[in-house]
């Protein structure tokens, strides 16, 4: 029996059933989601570079020093595409497809993604047939970069959008709709000492969201996807203190094969 055969067995078992779940499944499984991404990144960025691996393992662009000593990498607000593609790879898919996981779990619908860069969790939901016109996304980044390929990618959606924006900059980061949920993706280690303040503050004042999903790395890595001589600001530990300020605090951790591939994902309802 060929594909198409047995989906049309299925639907109309689904129909003669009336039962509009079944057949929103066959449906998923027998005609795939279309990739929407028609851009290439040879022709879209001009100076594109494969990703880097080393030894086979998704790595940043990051190399050591010359002098002797320990290298502190600098958090920057603006950084280029590829300095972050490591993300972007097969091996790094289980980080965006627990958050994915949480915002269909409880049916969220109405998102903001703080540090989006090109919205991957966006592409997950998009490919599982989540994204429905009842859906809204805003996504900001500071750099320009993920956010012209986003919006390129994106173009066509009305209810998604994407900006170049600041978390400092509530009046740059303001929507007409009541989110539910804010992705906060490796962001507020950026805050520095003020990143509880700044969660509780974008979360509970300005979206009044009933959720929130926090992703950063750990302190504590796999030697194999590290490097001892280089210091990375890392407040995954503080993180799990926010379990006192929510209502309810969900903590996972990830184990991906790339670089800083030890992470902890958490759903807060607040």
């Amino acid at each position: 029996m060929t594909s198409f055969q047995a989906y049309t067995d299925a639907l109309l078992s689904g129909m003669k059933s009336d039962c509009y779940g079944d057949w929103l499944a066959t449906f998923r499984e027998y005609i795939p989601v279309p990739d929407i991404r028609p851009q290439d990144l040879t022709t879209f960025f001009s100076d594109h570079k494969p990703m880097e691996r080393q030894a086979g393992v998704p790595w940043p662009r990051i190399h050591q020093p010359d002098h002797t000593g320990r290298y502190e990498v600098p958090l920057k607000t603006e950084y280029r595409f590829r300095s972050m593609d490591y993300l972007d790879s097969p091996e790094a898919l289980p980080i965006f497809e627990l958050q994915a996981d949480f915002i269909e779990r409880e049916g969220i619908k109405r998102i903001i993604d703080c540090g989006s860069r090109h919205g991957p969790v966006l592409d997950i939901l998009y490919h599982r047939g989540y994204i429905t016109p009842d859906f809204q996304y805003m996504g900001f980044d500071t750099s320009p970069e993920p956010i012209a390929l986003a919006q390129a990618t994106w173009a066509e959606f009305s209810n998604i959008e994407f900006r170049q924006a600041d978390m400092w900059d509530h009046a740059s980061i303001r929507v007409e709709f009541e989110p539910e949920c804010v992705i906060w993706s490796a962001i507020l280690l950026y805050a520095g000492d003020r990143h509880q303040e700044l969660f509780l503050d974008i979360t509970n004042n300005l979206y009044q969201a009933p959720y929130a999903i926090i992703q950063e790395p750990c302190e504590s890595q796999n030697p194999d996807y590290f490097v001892p001589w280089l210091d990375l600001h890392t407040i995954d530990s503080e993180v799990r203190e926010y379990r006192k300020h929510v209502t309810n605090f969900e903590c996972h951790t990830v184990e991906c094969d790339i670089f800083q591939g030890r992470r902890i994902i958490a759903l807060c309802s607040m």
